[in-house]
């Protein structure tokens, strides 16, 4: 019997997994369309409805967000929202509505570029894995600082936990009764002042909704995200000075007086910085 060509073989399995990969990529190129055009006409459609109830008489519109926007508070006494309030929301929808044709056009005209940098990302993530597996090498020194920031981190949750039941400050109790109390796209339009942290103020209704008109559940977002920037500290001056330069960082914000005030003060500042210690971990090391 005539035994087959290796390299015929080789060739053929190298067109078969080519032809495998051009078919997931035009699958993933095909879906990634279809998702860019869906979202390209809910903008168009949001600018459509926001115009359209413009139109509305005010006194339909009136009844209609009174029934939507009604809070209950402590005391059982349902609150509507003010006739200011009203005129200024109608106002605000051809604004909202010029936003949303915005978002349309420029989705429309950057799909190319935005599909082709999505379609990047996954031939990316070996190269990520193969970054971070570099950066924690197995071996008992990385054991040794593994083990030294979680010490670091129970000690600065502890900390955190132990000033978290102080009483109410006056920003938080702006936040609270100003944006996060209300319906959330009342909270969400309103920055007629620089004190509403609309990430802060959208994280802390949905708390305060879920465990209920507590201290704790007022500082969640703030204590969650103050506990996370210990770790994210680590890696951002492990990535930059090494592994004892992570360390003393993690243990600065773990222990400083400003970085647990910024962990348990119902703002935004704790949660501006977590994400972006992550980022610039990401950015720098991979």
């Amino acid at each position: 019997m005539k035994r087959p060509n290796p390299n015929k073989l080789a060739g053929a399995l190298r067109w078969v997994r080519a032809r495998e990969m051009s078919f997931a990529a035009s699958e993933r190129t095909r879906v990634l369309n279809w998702v860019l055009n869906a979202l390209t006409l809910g903008f168009l459609f949001l600018a459509l409805v926001t115009l359209l109830l413009w139109f509305v008489p005010y006194p339909k519109m009136k009844v209609f967000l009174d029934s939507l926007a009604a809070v209950q508070n402590s005391n059982g006494r349902v609150t509507h929202p003010t006739e200011g309030g009203l005129h200024a929301f109608v106002a605000r929808l051809p604004l909202a509505s010029c936003l949303f044709v915005i978002c349309a056009v420029a989705l429309a005209l950057l799909k190319c570029e935005l599909r082709d940098f999505l379609l990047g990302i996954p031939p990316e993530l070996p190269g990520i894995r193969k970054s971070l597996r570099d950066l924690f090498p197995p071996g008992i020194r990385t054991l040794q600082e593994i083990g030294a920031v979680l010490t670091v981190f129970g000690i600065g949750v502890f900390l955190r936990l132990w000033h978290v039941w102080r009483p109410i400050h006056y920003d938080e109790a702006a936040t609270y009764l100003t944006f996060a109390s209300l319906p959330i796209y009342r909270a969400l339009s309103n920055y007629s002042y620089p004190n509403n942290h609309l990430f802060n103020t959208l994280l802390v209704h949905f708390s305060i909704r879920a465990f209920g008109d507590t201290t704790l559940a007022l500082r969640l977002p703030a204590l969650a995200a103050g506990c996370l920037t210990i770790p994210m500290s680590w890696l951002a001056g492990r990535a930059l000075y090494g592994r004892l330069a992570g360390i003393l960082t993690a243990g600065c914000v773990a222990g400083l007086p400003t970085f647990i005030e910024f962990s348990v003060n119902a703002r935004g500042y704790a949660t501006l910085l977590a994400p972006f210690l992550a980022i610039f971990h990401f950015r720098v090391s991979v």
